[in-house]
């Protein structure tokens, strides 16, 4: 009896972990910041090269473990662990509370709304759909990073569609406006356009 109790639970154990590897897997697939920091992590021993582009992928999202990982790294582009430091040194995912947030942001408050979507990208007990959702609105009040991470969605075809013309013209409104990481981002272009060909042959 206690021997079929015992393969019951490790079946169960295997069937849960398989699950929860597809959904991880899923997610890096769709270009969440997050898990494509923690699945980045994980295979930098073994595979340097594409880790450090999905690493930059989050990072250019504002994952925050993200960005402190790639500065960490030896042989990486000297400008972009300058940006990555200045980045790091300027950045918290914790800054309010959840709930005081959400007011301010109801309230129409651009900088709680990107805010909100931070937690999203930073890993944060918060859904996809209502941080893009937060994002969207920061980005209709002209907050300038919402348009940069807006433009990063759509440079990329996170969440939304590819669409590099619509991309290119949210990351030069929200340079207009004020956004370095826009303005780095369209300076540095040729290094970053392709990297989510790191994608590709990812599987299960």
């Amino acid at each position: 009896m206690f021997f079929r109790k015992s393969i019951f639970l490790l079946i169960s154990l295997f069937l849960l972990n398989t699950i929860y590897a597809q959904e991880s897997l899923k997610k890096v697939l769709d270009g969440e910041a997050h898990a494509l920091y923690e699945y980045g992590s994980i295979i930098s021993a073994k595979n340097p090269l594409k880790a450090e582009s999905l690493l930059t992928l989050s990072a250019l999202q504002n994952n925050y473990n993200a960005q402190k990982f790639l500065i960490s790294l030896h042989g990486i582009d000297n400008d972009f662990k300058n940006y990555l430091q200045q980045r790091a040194s300027s950045s918290s995912s914790s800054e309010n509370n959840i709930d005081d947030l959400n007011k301010l942001g109801v309230a129409g408050d651009a900088v709680a709304q990107y805010k909100l979507w931070l937690l999203f990208v930073n890993g944060e007990f918060i859904p996809k759909p209502k941080a893009y959702v937060w994002l969207k609105k920061a980005s209709s009040n002209k907050y300038p990073d919402a348009l940069y991470s807006l433009g990063i969605l759509y440079y990329y075809g996170f969440i939304v569609p590819e669409q590099r013309g619509k991309a290119i013209k949210l990351l030069q409104e929200s340079t207009v406006l004020g956004s370095s990481n826009a303005q780095f981002f369209l300076e540095n272009l040729e290094k970053f356009k392709h990297l989510n060909k790191s994608l590709i042959d990812i599987k299960g």
